[in-house]
Parts: structure tokens; sequence; C-alpha cells
């Protein structure tokens, strides 16, 4: 797993998408996860269980999906068999 800084530059990135999906700083933190995306080479999966902030975050970037963590096969389930929510996994297809 590999952990990204929130530098100036994803934080700033983060401020625009707020502003843009008309969305209040509560949603500061999903916007950080649709920002460290969208700075991410390629298409990119989102997988969260938080789909309608993060889908309006990302709108018009056709190469960001966002998918809800219980259309994916877990990673690393859980005792239920499930991943832990809240759940963020930016994942990167490669080309």
């Amino acid at each position: 797993m590999v952990v990204e800084a929130v530098t100036s530059e994803v934080g700033e990135q983060a401020g625009k998408l707020i502003g843009a999906a008309g969305m209040s700083t509560d949603q500061a933190v999903d916007a950080m996860v649709a920002a460290t995306a969208l700075a991410q080479e390629g298409p990119v999966v989102i997988v969260t269980s938080d789909v309608p902030h993060l889908t309006a975050l990302t709108a018009g970037h056709e190469r960001i999906q966002v998918v809800h963590v219980d259309k994916i096969t877990p990673i690393a389930p859980s005792r239920r068999g499930r991943l832990r929510e809240p759940a963020y996994l930016i994942r990167s297809h490669p080309r």
C-alpha cells in the first residue's frame, strides 16, 4: 500500500473541486481523495462507501471511476467478509 501525502497542490485542487461541486468544507477529506485521484496518471478507480460525494467531486473527469465498496471483491476482508467502511482505495489501472 502506498500512502500519498496531502501536498499544497492537492489541497488547492481539493478546494477547487469543493467549489465546483457546490459542496461545503465538510467534504474536505472526500475532496482530497478526489484530488489525489486526479493527480494520478491514466484511469483511476476510487472504491468508497460515499459514492454520491466522490462522484460529484470527480464529475467531468471520465478517467475517474467511483465504485461502491459493496460492488467489489474484498481485498482484505473483515470478519464479516467485506471491507471495513469507510474505505477509500485509489487504484490506477495499468495502461
